[in-house]
């Protein structure tokens, strides 16, 4: 497994990632194709103009990636979101924690997900973010949003 920054070539593959990734969980994505949490490929492609997007590959093969950017002291991320076949093996772990180190200077992190991915939200619990806002989505699923607050030390 290696994390490392991915490319605009990379764009289609990690679209196609997104795709795989979001069927394979019935009933949580499926039906919210209006979701702001999935892009379409242009708009995949323009986050390549202002975020980091990061990417794990397995030999040649991307099998993970998230996105960021940040804006004063925020980091906002996108992701994690990793192919069903290497889903529970500390991909999304490992991406959350890089894209954190690749941001050290954000004293905020924040995303979102949908009330029905606990396993998401388990993740993003287990690294130390915290629910700070729903919004609902339909009758339902809301919007879940999580943050993590990190004090940085003056050098």
């Amino acid at each position: 497994m290696t994390i490392e920054r991915a490319t605009i070539a990379d764009a289609d593959e990690i679209f196609g990632l997104q795709e795989r990734a979001l069927a394979a969980e019935p009933g949580v994505f499926s039906r919210l194709a209006v979701l702001p949490l999935i892009l379409t490929l242009d708009e995949l492609r323009r986050d390549f103009e202002d975020h980091v997007v990061l990417k794990v590959t397995v030999g040649l093969r991307i099998v993970g990636a998230v996105r960021a950017s940040t804006r004063d002291e925020s980091c906002y991320i996108k992701g994690p979101v990793i192919h069903p076949e290497f889903q529970q093996m500390g991909m999304g772990t490992a991406l959350m924690q890089e894209i954190e180190t690749f941001f050290e200077e954000a004293t905020r992190f924040e995303s979102c997900t949908a009330s029905t991915n606990i396993r998401g939200i388990q993740l993003y619990r287990k690294l130390g973010y915290r629910i700070f806002k729903t919004e609902p989505l339909d009758e339902d699923v809301e919007l879940v949003f999580l943050e993590k607050c990190v004090s940085r030390s003056a050098a």
